[in-house]
């Protein structure tokens, strides 16, 4: 079973830019970065994937913080989520001309067994 923890940051706005170019991402992430090792000294990650969509007729981005560790843990607890939760939200609302209207703390978790979501050699000689 492999497992691990990430954040999602749903509907981003930075510098009121709904769809993110390199530059912006690149300065963005490195203010992320700084204020989550600062202010969150028990979390770490792996690194910070930003996504552009396009839904509903409008430009989106999101944020994804993947492969984290808070305190010393690969799949976070429940009573800790909302307490990571609060931490982040509370650093990045520090960050100038950044807003967000979701974040969200998941744990992830596969398995390496196949299962109905994996095509399997047996499926082809049905």
């Amino acid at each position: 079973m492999l497992s691990n923890s990430r954040i999602y940051i749903f509907n981003i706005k930075y510098k009121e830019k709904t769809w993110l170019e390199i530059l912006d991402t690149n300065q963005l992430s490195g203010l992320i970065a700084n204020m989550l090792k600062s202010g969150v000294p028990d979390l770490s990650f792996k690194n910070i994937e930003f996504i552009n969509t396009f839904e509903d007729n409008k430009y989106c981005c999101q944020i994804h913080i993947n492969k984290l560790k808070y305190r010393e843990k690969r799949v976070i607890p429940k009573d800790e989520v909302k307490d990571l939760s609060k931490k982040v939200t509370n650093q990045l609302k520090k960050i100038q001309f950044f807003v967000f209207e979701q974040l969200h703390v998941v744990n992830d978790e596969f398995s390496r067994q196949p299962s109905t979501g994996f095509l399997t050699d047996e499926m082809f000689y049905v």
